[in-house]
């Protein structure tokens, strides 16, 4: 089945906060831009007009995985199945180069419970926080080499993002 519309989150700065009831990273962005030529303010004011306010949660997980169709790491495992994103590694998402190289989606679950859907595509500022909350998330003692050695996650990376939103198609 296709994935429904592919979105592309844009913004100019990012922001990290922390859901204190789930402890998960939130993703924010802003529009750190204030303007100051009257025509970037109408370019401003176009470019609210062509995007939209988000809050989304979903696990993240690398193109190159979500395309290849199998996780990198283990290839027995559907990368959009229901067990597919809880069981994708830390260490695939931010130590193997074809994976960071790729950039990363959120995902959500199907409304039958049977697996996952593509839901937003991070532009270069997001997928560079992803790779960075992750890196904090996870642990060299877990198998991730580029992780630091606080963090207690090994696999399924789930995130909120709140933010702007662009549509891909326009």
């Amino acid at each position: 089945m296709l994935f429904q519309k592919l979105i592309i989150i844009t913004a100019l700065s990012f922001f990290l906060l922390l859901d204190a009831t789930h402890g998960t990273p939130l993703l924010r962005t802003t529009n750190a831009d204030s303007s100051s030529s009257n025509s970037a303010v109408e370019e401003n004011k176009e470019r609210r007009v062509l995007q939209e306010e988000f809050c989304a949660s979903g696990f993240i997980m690398d193109i190159f995985c979500i395309d290849r169709g199998n996780l990198l790491d283990r290839p027995s495992i559907v990368s959009l199945s229901a067990q597919g994103p809880s069981e994708h590694t830390l260490h695939c998402l931010v130590d193997i180069g074809v994976c960071i190289r790729s950039g990363y989606e959120m995902l959500k679950e199907k409304s039958n419970g049977n697996g996952f859907d593509r839901l937003l595509k991070f532009d270069d500022s997001g997928n560079t926080m992803v790779l960075e909350e992750a890196r904090k998330a996870g642990s060299s003692r877990l198998g991730c080499s580029t992780c630091g050695t606080d963090g207690a996650q090994r696999k399924g990376f789930f995130a909120t993002a709140i933010g702007v939103l662009e549509d891909s198609n326009g």
